[in-house]
């Protein structure tokens, strides 16, 4: 081979291997990118979850006081203490009875 054909080769190898190294950088960053917005999405909406479990297990118990604060004046079956009977019917999230 000439001078001039080494020479031509020489340079295009040098451009090949630049834009095979864009390449691999353009590859390595959309691949973590994607994995950074795949663990954003996974926790964007906790803050909201957890506000709206919050909220539930709140209300749950407000309610849970209340039937068993109206259910206070019922009598209980005859030889069935009252703990016993209220506690199977009104308790909601398994809270004992004393609160």
């Amino acid at each position: 081979m000439d001078a001039a054909t080494m020479q031509v080769l020489t340079g295009s190898l040098g451009v090949v291997g630049a834009l095979g190294g864009v390449w691999l950088g353009h590859v390595l960053a959309n691949r973590t990118e994607r994995s950074r917005a795949e663990r954003e999405d996974a926790v964007r909406w906790l803050d909201d979850q957890r506000a709206i479990a919050t909220q539930f297990v709140a209300s749950a118990r407000s309610i849970e006081k209340a039937t068993y604060g109206a259910c206070a004046f019922l009598r209980a079956p005859e030889g069935t203490p009252r703990e016993v009977w209220l506690d199977g019917a009104l308790n909601l999230l398994a809270s004992p009875p004393q609160g």
